[in-house]
């Protein structure tokens, strides 16, 4: 009787093992999903961490705008616009309601 009860939880265990090591093989090879701990330098993942890391570049990119030396010169003689194409009107729409 003891031998028979060995040799069932010896059977159950390779079963469980077995089930486990084909369900990961599954998950990371064949669906290729990204892996928890390779988060990107622990930032955050999804639409709030993509908003910020926008935030973040378009304001650096604005601060190295500025710092050019031929964008002064522009903003000290302001012209205005005389005409707007419906493109040019829809990327700054697009650009305020991001920032």
């Amino acid at each position: 009787m003891l031998e028979y009860l060995v040799v069932l939880l010896f059977g159950f265990w390779l079963g469980v093992a077995i089930f486990l090591y084909v369900s990961c093989y599954w998950l990371e090879e064949i669906l290729d999903l990204p892996k928890p701990q390779a988060a990107h330098n622990n930032r955050t993942i999804g639409a709030s961490g993509a908003h910020a890391q926008l935030k973040r570049l378009v304001a650096r990119v604005v601060e190295e705008a500025a710092a050019l030396p031929a964008l002064a010169r522009y903003a000290a003689e302001p012209s205005t616009p005389t005409e707007s194409s419906y493109e040019d009107l829809l990327a700054t729409a697009i650009l305020n309601k991001v920032l």
